[in-house]
């Protein structure tokens, strides 16, 4: 979603944000690929998770709002994109806490902290960019 905000996107606040995101999900997301290695598990093919169903996980978006996000320019765009981002981090921040209450990997708890107090402080920098819009 954030590569999209580069060419759809209006506000330079947003894209700005959206590349942020971007390039800060790079590590966490290497860093839980080789968290799933190290356990002997296969990480998902990163080209084909977008075709995935990921209705149980909180946060992700549908297929259906996907679509229409691809679909969005300008304000709208910025908007749509916020809102799904929210929804998105909020259900990191889900997982990040049961992770952090139930797990007993000091790696992945680590991890878990890091994505929870990131994602927060991303949650409220849109928040405050949806009332600028």
């Amino acid at each position: 979603m954030a590569e999209w905000a580069r060419t759809s996107g209006a506000n330079p606040k947003v894209r700005s944000l959206a590349e942020r995101i971007r390039v800060g999900q790079k590590p966490e997301i290497e860093a839980m690929r080789q968290m799933l290695t190290a356990r002997g598990q296969t990480p998902p093919n990163l080209e084909h998770v977008q075709h995935l169903d990921h209705s149980d996980m909180p946060g992700m978006a549908t297929q259906v709002q996907l679509a229409a996000l691809r679909k969005a320019t300008g304000t709208a765009f910025d908007a749509l994109f916020l809102n799904l981002m929210i929804k998105h981090h909020e259900g990191a921040v889900t997982m990040s806490g049961a992770q952090l209450e139930n797990g007993s990997d000091l790696r992945v708890g680590e991890t878990a902290e890091e994505v929870s107090v990131t994602q927060t402080k991303e949650i409220a920098t849109m928040r405050q960019l949806l009332k600028e819009l």
